[in-house]
């Protein structure tokens, strides 16, 4: 008894129970068990089971105070000699298949929906990544055309990895199948999104939820949709976009019955998948008894290009947005053309060649994208940014079949520290969304050591429910950095520290609250890891209960002194020349071409270089700087 509960098996007689298995038709062809339930040593008092799909028959074992935990019986293997259960012991897959398919006093999204529960965590939660592959596999081979993936595996090995990403696509590509993956709830830092969510071919959520979700479910009054602060936000670690779409990240649903109820309140991005789930099967009904088609593809297109943005979040920490069923479905009947599954290359500082441009040190000036076509039709695609700081330098392309094209995208200067997130689309205006997005995320820190007594202060307000991101540079060789929140009986709002290496530190309160709570928090650490620090200030969603509306605040970061090691020479990797116009024209753009060398072969090189402060791909050794002179004379730093 010791994979149930604690409350069913600390309340039974013994530590163990007896299974008899018989042949009720057939010499040797085992087909019914019987289960001692009351563990008296006797079955003749026991109802004889069959599988599950067979008759849907669920043995009952009481525990006290009328708690009561279900089995059935998945498999009786006659050649292995075994008999496989099945059960929750954890409550997880419960509430995540009443949230798809509940058919009672609450419903699901897509009530009475089939569900085809397969067992990968324990009784503690825990799973084993082959564990999870083979699911999904025997899931697609079962005939399943959605898989929920409730689970956030947050770091996974490279090679893990790929065998991940390998199986998404063959799951995407070889059975439509769609896979609905939590993003994880580690936020709300950047890059903290769950490895197993942040690869292609697979709709990963995050979790929100609308003032009437927060009114109902907890009593307290927030003014317009926010996401969850816990819900992990992108982007991956080759910068691919994750999650990209969120859902109800809070929901009242089903739990065994030997819980303290048949429902319970629950949180978490583990609630959000599954809510995608359920949409992605009503709509996978309507498709194929409106349309008399069955394609997962367009499915999963008409969900993303549905999405509805929520205000005032980046692309980064929201995807396309909230889940719309109704845009959705309108999204799918304007279909005209069959969807062509894309893949793109583009450069990342951290990473290189992946799915996106991220970094939290370097911003992009000059950068090339591959678009891979891998179907057998030609495809023209329409190009744009959907920020004005993102510029491709074309606005169409022809992809030929099982062929790539290669598009230059230049980028604004960004000078206001912030996050700036948003896609380079390509699109095919006969096909649901956008056949490509590809994420950019870029932060411009502060600069701490270049500030006023190398001091930020921040005064500001959050509405309830809402966080907002800052971050800093602090440069190797500091001795300390200090960072403090005050509020004061303005508000109640908290910090979440993430350093460079990707440690979150989460502070106490500050402000209004029942228990002891300090006007303002601090902390401080020493020899702090140089690189970029990411501050997240939250404001709790529970200020209605101190008849506020918003927190207002004051943050402060300031670094004691700075070491600083004698610069280290470049490695001699390539030859610079350049090329000025023949009349420098002050105060307007003027272009140079910037030529690079291979050191060793003395051909034009190839790769990536920073030209003062900002990022250009080298381009058969060639780069073109726009620069405004305020003299005679150009100054250049490159470094690689």
């Amino acid at each position: 008894t010791s994979f149930m509960p604690k409350v069913i098996s600390e309340s039974l007689p013994k530590d163990r129970f007896l299974v008899v298995v018989t042949a009720s038709q057939y010499f040797n062809t085992f087909d019914t068990v019987y289960i001692d339930t009351n563990m008296d040593g006797q079955i003749k008092d026991e109802v004889p089971l069959m599988k599950y799909s067979r008759q849907n028959q669920v043995v009952s074992i009481k525990g006290k105070n009328n708690k009561v935990f279900n089995m059935v019986v998945s498999e009786i293997n006659n050649d292995k000699k075994y008999v496989k259960f099945g059960f929750d012991a954890n409550g997880h897959g419960t509430e995540v298949a009443g949230i798809v398919a509940a058919n009672g006093q609450i419903e699901g999204v897509a009530p009475g929906a089939q569900i085809l529960p397969i067992k990968v965590l324990n009784n503690l939660g825990l799973a084993y990544l082959d564990r999870l592959e083979n699911a999904i596999l025997l899931a697609a081979e079962m005939g399943a055309n959605i898989a929920v993936m409730s689970m956030g595996q947050y770091q996974i090995t490279p090679d893990e990895l790929k065998k991940m990403s390998n199986l998404a696509n063959r799951m995407w590509n070889s059975y439509g199948m769609l896979l609905c993956i939590a993003v994880g709830n580690n936020g709300p830092g950047l890059g903290t999104v769950a490895d197993t969510a942040a690869i292609r071919n697979v709709i990963s959520v995050g979790a929100y939820a609308v003032p009437e979700m927060w009114r109902n479910d907890y009593g307290w009054e927030i003014e317009k949709p926010t996401l969850w602060y816990f819900s992990s936000s992108g982007p991956g670690v080759d910068g691919i976009a994750a999650p990209v779409v969120v859902a109800p990240g809070s929901v009242m649903s089903t739990f065994p019955m030997w819980g303290n109820s048949m429902y319970r309140l629950d949180e978490g991005t583990s609630m959000a998948a599954p809510h995608v789930a359920g949409a992605a099967a009503l709509l996978s009904d309507v498709v194929t008894h409106k349309m008399y088609i069955s394609d997962s593809m367009i499915v999963a297109q008409g969900l993303v290009a549905g999405a509805i943005p929520l205000e005032g979040y980046e692309a980064v920490e929201q995807g396309f947005g909230a889940v719309n069923l109704v845009r959705a479905w309108q999204e799918i009947q304007r279909v005209k053309d069959q969807y062509a599954n894309f893949k793109v290359n583009q450069y990342s500082p951290d990473f290189g060649y992946g799915n996106g441009y991220y970094s939290k040190e370097i911003a992009p000036a000059s950068l090339t994208v591959k678009i891979f076509n891998n179907s057998n039709e030609n495809r023209y695609l329409a190009v744009g940014g959907l920020s004005s700081w993102i510029k491709p330098q074309q606005f169409s392309l022809q992809v030929p079949q099982q062929g790539e094209r290669t598009i230059t995208v230049k980028y604004e200067e960004l000078t206001e520290p912030g996050l700036y997130s948003d896609f380079l689309v390509a699109d095919d205006y006969d096909t649901p969304g956008w056949d490509v997005a590809v994420l950019q995320t870029v932060v411009v820190p502060y600069n701490l050591e270049e500030l006023p007594n190398h001091l930020l202060e921040k005064k500001d307000k959050l509405g309830a429910g809402e966080f907002k991101r800052y971050f800093i540079n602090v440069p190797e060789g500091t001795d300390k950095l200090d960072i403090s929140l005050e509020v004061g009986n303005r508000g109640r709002a908290r910090m979440h520290i993430i350093s460079p290496l990707g440690y979150q530190d989460v502070s106490q309160y500050a402000g209004a609250g029942e228990i002891n709570t300090s006007p303002n928090v601090s902390t401080t650490y020493a020899n702090p890891a140089p690189g970029t620090w990411e501050i997240v200030v939250y404001s709790s969603a529970t200020l209605s209960n101190y008849d506020l509306r918003e927190s207002q605040y004051t943050l402060k970061a300031s670094i004691g002194e700075v070491i600083k090691d004698a610069p280290k020479a470049p490695d001699k990797r390539y030859l610079v020349t350049a090329y000025p116009p023949r009349e420098l024209i002050e105060g307007e753009k003027n272009e140079v071409v910037l030529h690079f060398w291979n050191v060793n072969t003395k051909t034009p090189a190839e790769g990536v270089v920073t030209i003062n402060g900002r990022l250009y791909e080298i381009n058969q050794g060639l780069v073109r700087v726009e620069v405004i002179p305020d003299g005679d004379e150009l100054n250049f730093k490159i470094a690689w």
